[in-house]
């Protein structure tokens, strides 16, 4: 948990798809907690030492549901997921035309 200033903290979940032999992508989805406001949102970074890119849409920490947490990290990992297939594996483009 990452402390922002006296009433904004964050929870970060962080993935490194990488295996033993190949580097995969990796990334973060936070949620931002503001305390006084008694909200929070949504970011997700797509690659490694990137800022979060948060959404514009901010929930009220009542409304937050187990089902808004799934879909925001089912949404996240298959992004995350995406991303092989269009950097590849290995950092060269997925979208080379074969010999």
């Amino acid at each position: 948990m990452d402390e922002e200033n006296d009433t904004t903290r964050s929870i970060s979940l962080k993935v490194d798809l990488s295996t033993e032999n190949v580097p995969g992508p990796q990334g973060s989805l936070t949620c931002r907690l503001d305390e006084d406001l008694q909200t929070c949102q949504f970011g997700k970074a797509i690659t490694r030492n990137m800022e979060p890119v948060f959404d514009e849409k901010s929930y009220r920490l009542r409304e937050i549901t187990e089902e808004i947490a799934y879909r925001t990290t089912e949404k996240f990992l298959l992004d995350l997921i995406a991303t092989v297939s269009v950097i590849g594996p290995t950092g060269t483009t997925g979208r080379g035309s074969a010999a």
